[in-house]
């Protein structure tokens, strides 16, 4: 593939090989998170943290790790130059540097080789920390050191899968005195069980369409729209299914090491960690939960039929990333929807610059806006109406959002749209007139409600 100015983008695949190497690092993190619950609080389990990651990195990475150490170093001069008016400079600089990441093969084909997925994924989620530091202690009096920022943005725990957590969450990790005491083998058992199902599916169905059967003339000159539809959600399956088997695991790590671990009372959150300050101390039973490190709901992205609810429970820590460094950070007489769409792009150019990307997140607006609708017109008067438009709805877009992401190229992912009938947007479409229909000419029992 290639961007109008005939520079080559590389995408690197990742197939088996490469996944049975993510398994072995992230049980290596199993394991060092329930050895560094036995090392020393503070300064030592930070710099044991840090550098275990760092090391994990160097393995599988080479020297592709320099790109992920750069954006570190230019945050910090960023900090120390610029102190607390550092926090754009610092998002601008890492996102400019992911470019760079990924132009640089292209760039620089004597130089740079083409960057591993193990690089790619390094780099992603040490973006998503440099930033957050940026944002949150540039200024003089929440600043640490450099030292710190390494040990934070290279933490072994959730490096290379997430889930993305701020630097108070690490640093209620490193000073626990009593991590060991906590219990996990419950919870670890409970989201193990996910994990079989999960695999065996992902591994007979990517075998028995991968993704080259949707470049194929076989599909995409098949005149059945019906047949193309049915086989894209195939692919949706077995990607939901890798996705799960990536974060299941990655949760069970957050576990071992009891990174996220809070009192129930703290009621923690995704990306966020406790929203309440420590309780007193009392006599009753202290319950913990890892909620602060949950990334998937699968029982809500398998069966829930609001493509809003099902994207809040998908990749969770991202989206909150997303919601309070994007979104949240553009002032508010900005109007709603260039928000939605500066979140949107940022999000995409995130995941990659690939085409594919941004015609996939692009069109999340869209879908957002006919959810809306359909709940307006639907959702009250004629819930099993809702329930099932909105279930084939969500079905038919994140099919073909999805194969966006993974084809990538514009060709190939516009041959897919075509022969899959473009239904994203006319079955979206017709939801979209129908309950305005539903709207003016019979209202809605909310609008009802509220007369009365």
């Amino acid at each position: 593939m290639s961007n109008s100015d005939g520079i080559e983008v590389k995408h690197a695949a990742t197939g088996f090989y490469q996944e049975a190497i993510y398994g072995a690092i992230l049980f290596i993190c199993f394991i060092l998170g329930f050895a560094f619950t036995k090392v020393k609080a503070g300064l030592t389990r930070r710099i044991a943290s840090g550098l275990s990651g760092f090391i994990l990195v160097i393995i599988t990475s080479k020297f592709q790790t320099i790109h992920s150490f750069v954006p570190i170093l230019l945050a910090y001069l960023s900090i120390k130059i610029f102190k607390s008016k550092a926090d754009w400079l610092v998002f601008t600089t890492t996102l400019l540097y992911l470019l760079f990441f990924r132009l640089a093969h292209g760039l620089f084909p004597t130089f740079c080789d083409q960057n591993s997925p193990f690089a790619n994924a390094v780099q992603l989620l040490t973006t998503l920390r440099v930033i957050s530091y940026g944002f949150e202690h540039s200024s003089p009096e929440n600043f640490t050191s450099l030292l710190d920022m390494f040990c934070y943005i290279y933490c072994y725990v959730g490096l290379f899968t997430g889930p993305f957590y701020r630097k108070s969450m690490f640093d209620d990790y490193c000073e626990n005195e009593n991590l060991d005491k906590i219990p996990v083998k419950t919870v670890i058992i409970e989201k193990l069980k996910f994990l079989p199902p999960s695999m065996i599916l992902y591994v007979v169905l990517k075998e028995w369409f991968p993704k080259e059967f949707f470049m194929s003339p076989e599909y995409v000159n098949n005149p059945s729209v019906f047949q193309n539809l049915l086989y894209l959600q195939v692919i949706f399956a077995w990607c939901r299914y890798r996705f799960y088997m990536a974060w299941i695991c990655a949760e069970v790590v957050c576990m071992s090491s009891r990174l996220g671990a809070y009192r129930v009372e703290r009621k923690a959150r995704p990306g966020l960690g406790p929203s309440l300050p420590e309780p007193e101390p009392s006599d009753n039973k202290v319950e913990y939960d890892f909620n602060a490190v949950w990334n998937i709901k699968i029982m809500s992205t398998e069966f829930n039929p609001s493509i809003r609810q099902t994207m809040r429970d998908w990749n969770t820590s991202v989206q909150w990333w997303l919601a309070n460094y994007t979104y949240k950070k553009v002032p508010r007489h900005v109007h709603i929807s260039l928000r939605l769409a500066f979140t949107m792009v940022i999000s995409a150019y995130w995941h990659g610059i690939a085409p594919g990307y941004f015609m996939g997140f692009l069109c999340v607006p869209f879908m957002g806006m006919v959810e809306d609708l359909v709940t307006k017109a639907f959702k009250d008067d004629f819930p099993m109406v809702y329930t099932y438009s909105m279930y084939v709805s969500k079905h038919i877009s994140f099919s073909m959002t999805g194969i966006a992401f993974m084809l990538l190229d514009y060709s190939h992912v516009m041959n897919c749209w075509r022969a899959a009938g473009f239904a994203i947007f006319w079955v979206n479409g017709l939801l979209a007139v129908a309950s305005l229909v539903k709207i003016k000419v019979f209202g809605s029992r909310k609008k009802v409600e509220k007369a009365e």
